[in-house]
């Protein structure tokens, strides 16, 4: 759900098909995403999601992957 949820927005924002992002998929070199295309990101993940996302974490993202493991731990961690 979160992978496919974090498609659904890059693939409006670029204006790829969401089938051709992959976790492998790195957001700057990729998809061309630059510092405030990640703060646009940051703020809907955060809204979706109802989590905060330093942008210090998000700099450290580099992949689609960092990210969903990144809302993963932080989601089971607030279960805790």
């Amino acid at each position: 759900m979160i992978f496919q949820k974090i498609q659904e927005i890059i693939a409006q924002k670029v204006s790829i098909k969401k089938e051709d992002i992959y976790l492998s998929t790195r957001l700057k070199e990729d998809l061309g995403l630059d510092s405030f295309d990640a703060v646009e990101l940051v703020i809907q993940l955060e809204k979706i999601f109802n989590l905060k996302i330093t942008d210090e974490k998000i700099q450290q993202c580099k992949k689609i992957k960092d990210i969903v493991d990144y809302i993963k731990k932080t989601l089971n961690e607030s279960k805790k």
